[in-house]
C-alpha cells in the first residue's frame, strides 16, 4: 500500500509532462484530447508557442483515430503517421466516414516531445482538400456518366422521333 502512495503522489507529482513520452505516444494523447474537444488538455501536448491557437476547423468531427510508428527525422523532428476518421464530412450523408491519411508533425524541447500545431494543421487540411476534392471529383464523373447515359437515351428517342415524322412527312406526300 505504501508503494501505491508513493507512485501516485509521484504520478501526480509529474502529471501530464511528456518529458519521457515518445513521439506516438504524444500524438495518441494529443488526437484524443482533440476527439473529445478538450482544448486545456491539447495544450499540454503542444509546442509553447502554438497553446494560443489549438482548435481545429468546427466541421472537422474526429469519430476515431489511428497512430503509426513515429519516424524520427533528426533528435528533434519525428513524424507520426496519422489516420483521423471524420464523420459529417458530408452534408447529404452525415453519417459517412472518411479516413484522411497525414503525418503529425512533433519537435523536442525541454519539456519533451511537443505536436507542431501549425505544420501539423497544415499538413492535416491539404490532405483533408485532396480528399474532399477527390471524392466530389468521383460524384460528378459519375453525375456525368449518368447524365451522358441519359442523353444517350434521348437521342435515340429523338431519333425515332424525327424518323417518324419523316415517314409522316413521305406518306403526307404521296
Amino acid at each position: 500500500m505504501k508503494i501505491l502512495n508513493i507512485l501516485l503522489i509521484a504520478w501526480l507529482f509529474v502529471g501530464c509532462s511528456t518529458k519521457h513520452l515518445s513521439p506516438a505516444n504524444v500524438s495518441d494523447y494529443f488526437w484524443g484530447a482533440q476527439q473529445k474537444r478538450d482544448y486545456s488538455d491539447v495544450k499540454k501536448f503542444v509546442r509553447q508557442r502554438d497553446r494560443s491557437d489549438v482548435k481545429l476547423q468546427r466541421s472537422i468531427h474526429i469519430k476515431r483515430y489511428r497512430i503509426g510508428k513515429a519516424e524520427k527525422k533528426s533528435a528533434d523532428l519525428a513524424y507520426v503517421p496519422t489516420t483521423l476518421y471524420l464523420s459529417g464530412f458530408f452534408k447529404n450523408d452525415p453519417s459517412s466516414e472518411v479516413a484522411v491519411d497525414f503525418d503529425t508533425v512533433l519537435n523536442k524541447d525541454k519539456e519533451g516531445w511537443k505536436v507542431n500545431m501549425k505544420e501539423t494543421r497544415k499538413i492535416l487540411y491539404i490532405e483533408t482538400i485532396k480528399h474532399f476534392g477527390s471524392s466530389m471529383g468521383r460524384d460528378l464523373s459519375d453525375e456525368i456518366r449518368k447524365g451522358l447515359g441519359d442523353l444517350h437515351e434521348f437521342q435515340n428517342i429523338f431519333k425515332d422521333v424525327l424518323k417518324n415524322l419523316a415517314d409522316s412527312v413521305k406518306g403526307m406526300k404521296r
